[in-house]
């Protein structure tokens, strides 16, 4: 066996991991990349568990699923592990913002789009904080504004360069400041 315990959760990783495993090829068949993502979950799971274990374990299926999903449609995962390490990371920080988020709105005797309960809070539902991302979208400047309209409305960062006329790396470091940026100036911090 893998040194893992064997309950649902882990049983979970095991076979989505398998599924997302089969897409790469491994002279193992996988198997080392299946132990990664146990090890990652282990790992992860402590460092969230104020999370809770339920919502900590559908965020990491998740996770495992988009990657599963990008692997096939684009196949530009390098290093899988890392990857989803990486995601789960980003998306445990956007729960825990988006709970603290609406423990404020609580605190001030209101309701975030009239939800009851924290795990219910969508952060993509909550007008207040569109209209504020689109605020500080306005405020950037127009190379930026355009790189990241392109990019949401799904094209890649060799189409973005192509039509914007600017090197593929160029359009693809703006993007990230410019993503950067944002998510800095909606926390209430300085560039």
């Amino acid at each position: 066996m893998d040194g893992f315990p064997a309950t649902d959760q882990y049983d979970a990783i095991r076979s989505t991991g398998k599924g997302f495993a089969s897409l790469f090829e491994y002279e193992d068949g996988g198997e080392s990349l299946v132990r990664s993502l146990l090890l990652g979950y282990t790992k992860l799971k402590h460092q969230y568990r104020s999370i809770g274990e339920e919502d900590f374990l559908d965020i990491y299926l998740e996770v495992i699923g988009r990657g599963v999903a990008k692997q096939m449609v684009l196949g530009n995962i390098q290093h899988p592990p890392s990857y989803i390490y990486r995601a789960v990371n980003n998306s445990c920080q956007k729960f825990l913002s988006a709970r603290d988020r609406h423990a404020k709105y609580v605190a001030n005797g209101q309701t975030a789009n009239g939800l009851e309960s924290a795990h219910e809070y969508d952060p993509y539902q909550d007008v207040g904080l569109q209209e504020e991302v689109w605020k500080h979208f306005q405020n950037l400047d127009s190379i930026c504004r355009a790189i990241i309209d392109l990019h949401m409305r799904g094209n890649t960062f060799a189409r973005i360069s192509e039509i914007l006329g600017v090197s593929k790396s160029t359009a693809n470091n703006r993007y990230l400041e410019s993503i950067e940026i944002l998510r800095n100036r909606v926390a209430g911090q300085p560039n």
